[in-house]
């Protein structure tokens, strides 16, 4: 499924009936977020073995319905104006979040200058997330410099769900953005 500023959800108030509350599985969650059973399954993986090298993660969001992605996007535009709102915030019907596969991850006891910010990359964290995501079925899905072909600037701490062998498959593939693998896999 690929959600983004061109192919939205439908319907709008997509909601997916599978949500696991993080808190309840044990994942530190600097509020009370939720991911879909299978995504948040390799959550708990993918931060045990971080931890179990001296990384601890943090999910800073999850999952979020349509009413309140709408509401962050509309205070991105008040506060920050359109321009940034489109460079960083989806609407309603446009968010990942929405779907329940991803998740916006940090490391706030290591990295508290980093939270949502674009030096998360370069953390011990950020680097180790994005060497490993993939074995747990995650994916870097903002990579830096190709905001053309996202919709959306560089985001080291946004990953994205899409199973272990699909992220095998989007590695091997030598596709950048996960827009580039959706095409290459359904181009015949």
């Amino acid at each position: 499924m690929l959600v983004n500023r061109d192919r939205g959800l439908d319907p709008v108030d997509y909601a997916p009936a599978n949500l696991v509350a993080m808190t309840d599985i044990g994942i530190s969650s600097m509020n009370e977020h939720s991911l879909r059973a299978e995504a948040a399954d390799a959550i708990v993986a993918m931060f045990a073995a971080a931890e179990a090298q001296g990384i601890i993660l943090d999910m800073t969001s999850g999952y979020r319905d349509a009413g309140l992605q709408q509401q962050l996007y509309d205070r991105a535009v008040e506060t920050d104006g359109p321009d940034y709102a489109k460079q960083y915030v989806a609407p309603a019907g446009h968010s990942e979040h929405q779907t329940g596969l991803a998740a916006d991850i940090s490391a706030p006891d290591q990295e508290p200058d980093c939270i949502l910010d674009t030096c998360f990359g370069q953390t011990q964290a950020g680097q180790w997330l994005a060497a490993h995501a993939g074995e747990y079925g995650f994916i870097l899905r903002y990579p830096e410099g190709l905001a053309g072909t996202t919709g959306y600037e560089y985001e080291p701490w946004h990953f994205r769900f899409i199973g272990v062998d699909a992220a095998a498959a989007y590695a091997a593939s030598g596709a950048t953005t996960y827009e580039e693998f959706v095409a290459a896999s359904t181009t015949p």
